[in-house]
């Protein structure tokens, strides 16, 4: 099973299809690639997965891709994500739609996490060359969620996919976004302290203070959830 086989090519085609999987997905779209490929599941999935996964890592790293592991902003839910580790947007979108994505992420930042469909609709307005309709802009940013850059946020706007967050890491250290104090992983959307700059997943503040107000573990100050 760990070697490189048609079981491997058809996982892979479906991670990349969608840039990123819930954890659940994974699981259930490895059994149905070893039952394609008639290969008997092993006792232990998850050492299994792992092993299966592996191998794959191992043949697309070559060319400069890798599946990570990940937990999405929105859902606090674990994924693994499909992505490039040389290329950025900057290198594989055109510029017109790069000037799109990047005036999007800029507000996502500025907006601590999340950009509505009313800002959405009118970034259009703001470029100099040209400009995009209200209607341009929401199908542009379909787009953008399809291609697995953002994720829609409950048909109330967007916000940044786990590949996002991955292969724009370096970018959104230049825009100062701070790293969680939980997980110490970069923190676009989350819970902040009201007295000092720190920042924590929904989910780490929520798995530090049960649920409930606590004091920030930097300054001790009282922490508020939003």
């Amino acid at each position: 099973m760990n070697q490189y086989g048609v079981a491997h090519v058809r996982f892979l085609q479906k991670i990349m299809s969608k840039s990123f999987m819930y954890g659940s997905e994974v699981k259930e779209y490895f059994e149905k690639c070893l039952n394609a490929s008639n290969i008997e599941p092993p006792d232990d999935l998850k050492e299994g997965l792992f092993e299966f996964i592996k191998a794959i890592k191992l043949n697309i790293m070559k060319l400069n891709y890798d599946i990570e592991r990940s937990v999405c902003e929105k859902t606090g839910r674990s994924c693994y994500v499909f992505c490039c580790k040389k290329e950025s947007f900057k290198d594989t979108i055109k510029p017109e739609l790069r000037q799109f994505l990047t005036a999007i992420i800029n507000q996502i930042v500025d907006n601590n996490g999340r950009l509505g469909n009313i800002a959405i609709s009118n970034i259009g307005n703001s470029f100099n060359e040209y400009k995009l309709s209200a209607g341009e802009c929401d199908g542009l940013c379909r787009e953008f969620i399809k291609s697995g850059w953002l994720i829609d946020d409950d048909n109330c706007g967007v916000v940044l996919s786990p590949r996002a967050l991955i292969e724009l890491k370096d970018d959104l250290k230049d825009r100062n976004v701070p790293d969680c104090n939980g997980c110490k992983t970069i923190c676009v959307l989350g819970d902040s302290c009201q007295h000092c700059e720190t920042k924590m997943h929904f989910r780490c503040a929520k798995k530090l203070f049960g649920g409930d107000n606590g004091k920030c573990p930097n300054c001790s100050a009282d922490w508020i959830f939003s």
